[in-house]
């Protein structure tokens, strides 16, 4: 019997408890996932039959993945916008955050989950499936817990920046947001849709809704997640989607506005990691909410000095802060101009960026991950109270490791990045 641990204790009653838990866990939704992988060619000993689907549903799993949404925070603000970019780390910690948090808070498994029976490699070859990705999605299920579903969280994102682009595209909001101004749900659902201004909005809102859709079923394809974890990633999702439609402004406008701001980002950064539910045996929910909260951190922070360094805050006019933002803002895609006659001059120019920032990142992060863990484990080793357990080791040594690694990332990419633009003369197609 499932027994998460919100429904113990005296909020919800033994009887009650015992028929959410079995109406969640039902034998008849278990079995529309074993229709659905079978309607898309999967046996019952886990071998692929239709390897267009197989490849569709791999590729949509992989879009919702964490180390995507890493690489796509540095490019949206080095191609896209720099506010869209403080838009989509507050929505992406949020979401991440709160969806990883309430699987180890509630600790509720995946025992009953339809790839049990082929999680392992006994009956299942990777040749078999095709991919080597798949087959390790099998082996690592039992790693996390499954309710909700933070990939149909996170496949939300896309539609929460197109929202926020149509705003400013139906000419109510800017670039520079200001306090509230900025809330989206005051222009009405016809802005997120498309207006004769913002012809494409449209397009974009079904692209979304089809991606969605896609990361969604993939995670039932693959056997990883049970219909009542996608429905609770959509549902907690649209919540903070909701939440940060009408925050969302206010709070950007104190980012770039407070001088103050950088401390906040960091003290909340280090009290939510520091405030995560700590499962008593070691998931890779942690690990994962870690790398995002820190690499959405380090981009606010940069965020915060580049702009404080545009206002003169310490930093003085025309200092590196405000000459880096001027290199952020002029080859920004939505607020520079640069989208109308966008051809092939700006496509290499905006590959050559993008190229000299990745190789920068790549080897920072492996350089960082190395020195950091080996100098925590060379220290903490010879500590008399060194654990013995595998559990507290890794937090001890794992979870500092990623936050100076993803933290690093994340305000490089977007404060010493563009300045290596400017140094090679990069800022310019």
């Amino acid at each position: 019997m499932c027994r998460p641990k919100w429904f113990s204790g005296r909020v919800i009653s033994g009887s009650l408890r015992r028929n959410l838990c079995d109406a969640v866990t039902s034998k008849r939704l278990l079995g529309y996932v074993r229709s659905f992988q079978a309607a898309c060619g999967v046996s019952a000993a886990g071998r692929v039959g239709n390897a267009p689907l197989h490849a569709l549903f791999t590729a949509a799993s992989a879009l919702g993945d964490e180390a995507f949404y890493t690489v796509a925070l540095p490019l949206c603000a080095w191609v896209l916008d720099l506010e869209l970019g403080r838009r989509l780390a507050f929505f992406w910690a949020s979401t991440y955050y709160a969806g990883q948090a309430a699987k180890d808070k509630t600790s509720w498994g995946k025992k009953k989950s339809p790839n049990q029976k082929r999680n392992t490699p006994t009956g299942v070859r990777t040749r078999d499936l095709g991919f080597i990705r798949a087959a390790l999605y099998q082996r690592s299920s039992g790693s996390w817990y499954g309710l909700p579903s933070t990939h149909t969280m996170g496949s939300l994102i896309p539609l929460f920046l197109v929202a926020c682009h149509s705003r400013r595209g139906s000419g109510s909001g800017s670039s520079g947001c200001d306090g509230n101004d900025c809330s989206l749900l005051e222009g009405g659902a016809a802005d997120v849709v498309g207006d004769s201004s913002y012809p494409t909005a449209g397009v974009l809102l079904w692209a979304c809704l089809a991606w969605s859709s896609a990361i969604a079923t993939s995670r039932l394809y693959m056997g990883v997640h049970s219909i009542p974890d996608v429905l609770a990633g959509y549902l907690l999702g649209g919540f903070l989607l909701t939440f940060w439609l009408a925050f969302g402004g206010a709070v950007d406008a104190f980012i770039v506005g407070n001088p103050m701001a950088w401390l906040v980002v960091l003290g909340g950064a280090g009290g939510a990691i520091l405030a995560y539910p700590c499962p008593k045996k070691w998931t890779n929910s942690f690990g994962d909410t870690v790398i995002i909260v820190a690499t959405a951190a380090g981009f606010l922070e940069a965020c915060c000095l580049l702009h404080r360094g545009g206002r003169g805050d310490g930093g003085g006019g025309g200092g590196t802060g405000d000459v880096t933002l001027q290199v952020l803002q002029g080859v920004h895609l939505l607020s520079s101009g640069r989208a109308e006659g966008y051809g092939w001059g700006a496509l290499l120019g905006d590959g050559r960026r993008c190229g000299v920032g990745f190789l920068v990142l790549l080897p920072m992060r492996s350089v960082l991950k190395l020195v950091s863990k080996g100098a925590l484990s060379a220290v903490l080793a010879r500590s008399p109270s060194w654990p013995k357990g595998e559990t507290p080791r890794r937090n001890l040594v794992d979870i500092p490791s990623k936050v100076v690694v993803y933290g690093c990332m994340g305000f490089s990419s977007c404060y010493f990045v563009p300045s290596l633009w400017l140094y090679f003369g990069l800022e310019k197609e």
